[in-house]
């Protein structure tokens, strides 16, 4: 079975684990994509509906064409 397919079948499973976990974290449910590249595809899951995810991976890659550093969040002052 290829890396694509094994990654396709469990991706659900893996989502319900990291909402469960970011849910426990700040107590109440946020939104998440998730993406996995293999074999020159992408998979992906996501709490948001498309149109929310769309935006924010535009917002997002918009931030590094400008030159945004890869700074984590925890560490803005």
């Amino acid at each position: 079975m290829s890396d694509a397919t094994l990654v396709s079948q469990e991706l659900e499973g893996i989502a319900t684990q990291i909402d469960k976990m970011l849910t426990k974290l700040v107590g109440h449910e946020v939104a998440f994509s998730l993406f996995v590249w293999t074999e020159g595809r992408s998979n992906y899951i996501s709490t948001a509906n498309r149109e929310e995810v769309t935006a924010i991976l535009k917002q997002h890659i918009a931030g590094w064409e400008a030159g945004m550093p890869d700074i984590k969040a925890h560490e803005i002052i």
